[in-house]
């Protein structure tokens, strides 16, 4: 069945269905996603869950943000069964955790993420994993200090080989994003910017398509 999501804690029967089953998976595109399908969103949302007859019950949802500054404020209903993972890897209270990071396309972008000057004994640390290692910071810091690729090839070889000794991350798999389309699609890779200046062609999956043209 198909429902619009809502803001608050409901309950919604699906009929028709021939039997009573023991699991229900259940998905979404966010709370703004209230047309029939296809429809074309500003941000990206995908949620996914699961519910058995025993109510026991699992859920993620990965959300992108588009056009936006640099802070964003969401909310998220939090029971029993749940975690809410971004505030609790910042108040540092997880034995564990576990999503997709570190992406970037430049490694000063990660910065924040690994600095010794980012972590916090108080209730947040954007160094999640609050691992101060000064060896990671003055490498990072050579790294974003230099325009020569050799001198920052070496600086972020350091820092690679640091969280190898430290450990505060498992690498467990990479996200491969790819762009796929027919020969006549033109020009997918090359945007540039509103000041004409060079841009990347495609960041977390996400690509310019303001320059694109069919030959």
């Amino acid at each position: 069945g198909v429902v619009t999501l809502r803001d608050v804690l409901d309950s919604y029967g699906v009929t028709g269905v021939g039997f009573q089953p023991n699991v229900v998976i259940h998905a979404h595109a966010g709370s703004t996603f209230t047309a029939a399908p296809p429809l074309s969103m500003t941000n990206a949302i995908r949620g996914l869950g699961v519910m058995d007859d025993g109510l026991n019950e699992w859920a993620n949802t990965d959300y992108a943000v588009d056009a936006v500054a640099t802070s964003d404020t969401q909310r998220g209903q939090q029971t029993n069964g749940s975690i809410l993972a971004i505030n609790n890897a910042l108040a540092g209270k997880y034995q564990a955790l576990g999503w997709r990071q570190f992406g970037a396309v430049d490694p000063d972008l990660n910065y924040i993420f690994w600095s010794t000057t980012t972590v916090s004994s108080g209730s947040l640390s954007i160094n999640m994993a609050r691992n101060a290692d000064p060896l990671i910071e003055k490498a990072l810091l050579a790294g974003r200090a230099s325009t020569e690729k050799e001198v920052r090839e070496t600086a972020y070889q350091t820092v690679n080989k640091r969280l190898a000794l430290d450990l505060p991350y498992l690498w467990t798999d990479r996200a491969v994003w790819a762009v796929i389309g027919d020969p006549p699609v033109q020009n997918f890779n090359n945007p540039t910017t509103p000041q004409g200046q060079a841009a990347f062609g495609m960041i977390g999956g996400s690509i310019w398509p303001t320059q694109i043209w069919i030959s």
